[in-house]
């Protein structure tokens, strides 16, 4: 399965720049908290390294909004 012949990295930084996640696995997701604690609203900014099976390196970046009650 080509899903095993990939690295990826992601990391979650909040609006200072600060890194408030970071993970190597798809199988780790950020859910919304910081340690420990939930995030509060705002906007995040995103990045994600994928190196894949031929070894060509796929760069993602973007902004999610976290909402909260």
């Amino acid at each position: 399965m080509i899903l095993n012949h990939f690295k990826l990295f992601g990391t979650i930084l909040n609006r200072f720049g600060e890194k408030v996640f970071e993970s190597k696995s798809l199988n780790i997701n950020w859910d919304g908290r910081v340690a420990g604690r939930q995030s509060k609203s705002g906007v995040y900014y995103y990045t994600i390294k994928i190196r894949e099976f031929r070894n060509q390196i796929l760069n993602y970046q973007g902004s999610i909004t976290l909402l909260r009650d």
